[in-house]
């Protein structure tokens, strides 16, 4: 089994994460995720407040989700005003894609009693959940929502499931579940386990369900200070 350094994953509070979530058409994955990972190298990793990122492919081939940590929300909104980052999104115009983008607290992880990582290790899969609440819902139906799931998760504990991360949007508005299973069935089976399995599907009142995937990591990347490659 193959494992890279990776990014922990701890409710700390003390960092900011930023999930985007990107459709690709499956002929473009490979030369779009590329293109993402030298973007990484070449600006972000030197950007004030970086700390982390992680991409993952989808083994449907049809997603790539980069899960990254940023030391402020503040921190990820000068990198995206930047000139360097306009520069990156024109070269994005060739590609037919959508994305969505939010960033996110971490509220809960559940483990097999050491902290799981974000690494690129063939022995895992991940399976990534997507859900969007009522927008006329108040700031308390997340939280009661988180409640459910935390109270999911740690009552049904799967031999395959090897940590589970909650994580609420900052808005308020969004929440996310990132699954990392053991490699022992097949992906359509993990994707047919996760939150069904979970008992977590339906959710509750007021979150709606909007992409659930499965993904391995094929990339992480750690700030490195350079003074000159800010832009």
């Amino acid at each position: 089994m193959s494992v890279s350094k990776g990014q922990v994953i701890m409710a700390d509070g003390h960092s900011t994460a930023l999930l985007n979530l990107f459709k690709i058409r499956p002929d473009q994955q490979y030369s779009f995720l590329e293109l993402q990972i030298e973007q990484t190298r070449r600006f972000r990793i030197h950007r004030p407040g970086f700390i982390s990122s992680a991409f993952h492919r989808s083994l449907d081939g049809t997603r790539l989700l980069n899960f990254a940590f940023w030391e402020r929300a503040e921190d990820v909104a000068a990198a995206r005003q930047s000139d360097a980052f306009r520069g990156h999104l024109g070269r994005l115009d060739a590609f037919d894609y959508e994305n969505e983008m939010h960033l996110y607290e971490i509220v809960a992880v559940y483990d097999e009693g050491r902290p799981p990582q974000m690494a690129v290790d063939d022995g895992l899969v991940i399976n990534a959940a997507f859900f969007r609440t009522d927008t006329d819902a108040k700031m308390t139906l997340s939280v009661r929502l988180i409640d459910k799931l935390t109270a999911a998760l740690s009552e049904r504990w799967p031999e395959q499931l090897q940590s589970a991360t909650v994580l609420k949007g900052l808005d308020g508005k969004n929440l996310a579940i990132y699954l990392q299973w053991h490699r022992g069935k097949p992906a359509v089976e993990v994707s047919a386990l996760a939150l069904a399995h979970l008992g977590i599907v339906p959710i509750g009142l007021g979150a709606v369900p909007y992409d659930e995937c499965v993904y391995e990591v094929v990339d992480v990347s750690f700030a490195h200070p350079e003074p000159t490659a800010r832009g």
